[in-house]
């Protein structure tokens, strides 16, 4: 990564990044300008019932509205005479509801057993007051016999309702083992309201029984985004599912949208946040209620939901506007405040460059970039050897070449002696290592059915091919946890892009051959994020990304262009590259490391020289013609021995701008006595300046607190994907590893 800055004349100046949590607060926007929040008193555990009940009974009400029959202008007489019908077939009394009960069990069943049982189950639960079941004996084949029995009991449900305050729901059984129980109806007596009467009910008026999807707000602190939607994940799907290779399975041979919308519990969010601080975000669950999202919650230490709604889509990765972030930078120096203050009004003004963040690549030896890099070079086997012994690329290749040549095996093979050794490993790791310890589960799977497959004939193979590495690489991950290798790739070679980008022309307007977005040429946004990190079987391919065009000479010469609005590519199948040569030589190493071919982009510049004499000409030719046929990654789809999800033809690729302009930036400096003092409350409040007004000049800040200490409190917004860590190492213009004590 280049140390360049844009080149703002305030010198650098050290603080202390992320001292205490509440030192950084992380809030959402959603893509309606909402920002995530909890208050206090939402965040309480029994105000989080309180809302998920409120919010369960809105939806009732809601979906009551939706399926009730709308009758016409001319149908009220009809139903005035269908209400009377209806009223003379109620019975007047519980006496009468059963009577008329029993003489339809009698005809549609044939037998006075099934009719006097139900007799004794009523009677039982109005004496007793407690819950009774009962399976009726008489198996009924015909469909239409079951649903006269089914309404006769309804019926009778109602008159116990408004007699005992008690329900009857009934259902065809199904615990047994022959074939007709499942043609036996089962009738339970429950609590009038209970979730059991409620779901009867909403079945009998038509409405769904079960909520699509529940977004929510949570609020967690010093936890992981991935590690808290787990938790919330495994308490929340049906008993026995989670963990079950045939749940995974069906979970990773759908799309995650059609897998979000099937498996009843799925959670999903809308970004990853950083483990060390206070973040607000959005999730949504799956075919749940929000009173159980709300009683899982309280047994997670750090978390907190509130603000349930019931919606009808999911909540998926970057379903984002951005981000609000609250940053305190602590211990700076008291000479330190005028140039920290101009730091502040430059950031406002120029942005920072739009690198991808160190969290984004890991800070173990295995970085994610890397382990990405090797699953699209087709070694499996070096990035499954990354993940559970947390090695190097290299070595981890040296050590799978060397354990393939000992055993006679194909490169890219791991032999399942070997791999039996690495498994051991992880049986020592945290219990949070779950990335390890389900690719290990798969693993051990596929090594005891080599073996057993060896057993039997000796002379089979006794390695892992490439193919099975790969898939239970994909198969054993969720889906979200593959695509973060790729686009830990992708994020890498921007990164590189970048760098070259800030060292040839630093922050100076664009040059010709680099790119821009067209939807910005009538002059509208800029120093925004673009990028959206989809796969090509969710979100359309190519065509979900936006149109580019080529920087032209005039309008280099004129300086037409900020550099505000420049974009470069993440590597994809659909992406334009562009024609600047010192950009675009960056991405040639990270093509090379994965196996990636290039030569048509290649082919595409060779074109151009030797048709067009005039560059300029060349280049507006392409600009105008889309820029999209010539300029792409190919030889990524169909490359045989690779798992779909693990190459590139997942990847559409995407557009990120080189220069991020923070929106909505305000500061102030706090004096305090204690390092470890709160200086922001969990909402991002400065405690000791609620009626001190946020800076609106680039002037020198405002003061408020009382104490020997100097802390600056500066906030910003931030598209999606933008690093806050990045808009921190251009007010410092210190290294971003180093802020972090």
């Amino acid at each position: 990564m280049a140390s360049s800055s844009l080149g703002s004349s305030h010198s650098s100046f050290t603080c202390v990044l992320k001292h205490r949590y509440g030192d950084f607060v992380v809030r959402e926007v959603d893509p309606d300008g909402q920002i995530a929040s909890l208050t206090p008193q939402e965040a309480s555990e029994d105000a989080a019932v309180h809302a998920a009940c409120n919010a369960e009974r809105e939806w009732e009400e809601e979906t009551k509205k939706a399926h009730a029959p709308t009758p016409s202008a001319d149908a009220g007489a009809e139903a005035h005479d269908n209400n009377e019908k209806k009223r003379t077939h109620e019975p007047a009394s519980l006496e009468e509801a059963m009577a008329a009960a029993r003489a339809v069990v009698v005809e549609q069943t044939e037998s006075n057993v099934d009719a006097e049982q139900l007799q004794a189950l009523v009677d039982d639960a109005v004496n007793n007051k407690q819950n009774r079941s009962l399976t009726l004996p008489t198996p009924l084949d015909d469909k239409t016999k079951r649903t006269n029995v089914h309404t006769a009991i309804r019926l009778l449900s109602e008159a116990v309702e408004a007699a005992h305050s008690l329900s009857l729901v009934s259902c065809s059984a199904k615990n047994g083992s022959d074939d007709d129980n499942k043609h036996r109806i089962e009738v339970r007596v429950v609590a009038a309201g209970s979730k059991q009467a409620r779901d009867s009910q909403r079945r009998k008026n038509g409405s769904p029984a079960i909520p699509a999807h529940v977004a929510f707000v949570v609020r967690k602190t010093n936890v992981d985004t991935a590690s808290t939607a787990r938790a919330l994940q495994s308490m929340l799907l049906p008993h026995g599912a989670q963990g079950k290779g045939n749940a995974r399975q069906h979970h990773h041979q759908k799309s995650a949208a059609a897998a979000a919308s099937s498996i009843p519990g799925t959670v999903t969010f809308a970004g990853t946040k950083d483990k060390r601080g206070i973040t607000y975000q959005f999730m949504s669950a799956a075919r749940t209620f929000p009173r159980y999202i709300a009683k899982a919650a309280r047994k997670l230490r750090g978390v907190a939901v509130g603000q349930f709604k019931v919606v009808n889509e999911r909540i998926y990765l970057g379903n984002l506007r951005g981000n609000r972030f609250n940053i305190v930078l602590r211990n700076l120096a008291d000479d330190a405040q005028a140039n920290a203050d101009k730091a502040c009004a430059s950031l406002r003004q120029s942005g920072f460059f739009n690198f991808y963040g160190l969290q984004r690549f890991g800070r173990g030896v295995a970085h994610t970039h890397k382990i990405g890099q090797m699953l699209l070079a087709n070694r499996p086997d070096a990035a499954v050897r990354m993940v559970l012994l947390a090695c190097d690329a290299e070595t981890a290749l040296s050590e799978a070449d060397a354990a393939a040549d000992d055993a006679g095996a194909p490169r890219g093979a791991w032999p399942t002696g070997n791999l039996e050794a690495a498994l051991a490993v992880t049986k020592t790791r945290p219990n949070d290592s779950f990335i390890e310890k389900d690719l290990s589960i798969a693993l051990r799977r596929r090594v005891e059915a080599a073996n057993s497959t060896r057993r039997k004939d000796p002379t089979a193979r006794g390695w892992l091919t490439r193919e099975e590495l790969a898939a239970a690489f994909s198969e054993s991950l969720p889906k979200t946890t593959c695509m973060m290798y790729l686009h830990a790739f992708q994020s890498a070679a921007f990164n590189a892009a970048v760098s070259a980008r800030a060292l040839a022309h630093g922050s100076a307007p664009a040059r010709a051959g680099e790119l821009v977005l067209v939807d910005e040429d009538d002059g509208v946004g800029g120093g925004g994020g673009v990028e959206d990190l989809c796969d090509a079987e969710e979100e359309g391919g190519g065509e979900s990304l936006p149109r580019v065009r080529l920087v032209t000479e005039q309008e280099a010469e004129a300086n037409a262009i900020p550099a505000s609005r420049v974009v470069l590519p993440l590597p994809g199948r659909f992406c334009t590259y562009p024609l600047d040569a010192a950009t675009l030589d960056a991405y040639a190493p990270f093509a090379t490391d994965a196996g990636i071919n290039l030569q048509r982009l290649r082919t595409r510049l060779a074109w151009l020289e030797k048709h067009d004499n005039d560059v300029g000409a060349a280049l507006r030719a392409l600009a105008g013609a889309g820029g999209n046929d010539g300029a792409v990654v190919d030889e990524l789809e169909g490359r045989k021995g690779k798992h779909p999800l693990l190459t590139v033809a997942a990847l559409p690729g995407a557009y990120r701008k080189v220069v991020c302009v923070p929106q909505d930036v305000e500061w102030r400096f706090v004096r305090h006595a204690t390092h470890d003092e709160d200086l922001l409350d969990v909402c991002g409040n400065v405690l000791s300046a609620r009626n001190v007004e946020s800076k609106s000049a680039p002037e020198q800040g405002d003061v408020c607190g009382t104490g020997s200490l100097l802390s600056l409190c500066v906030d910003f917004t931030l598209p999606a994907s933008a690093y806050a860590t990045m808009a921190v190492r251009e007010l410092t213009k210190q290294p971003s590893d180093t802020l972090v004590p």
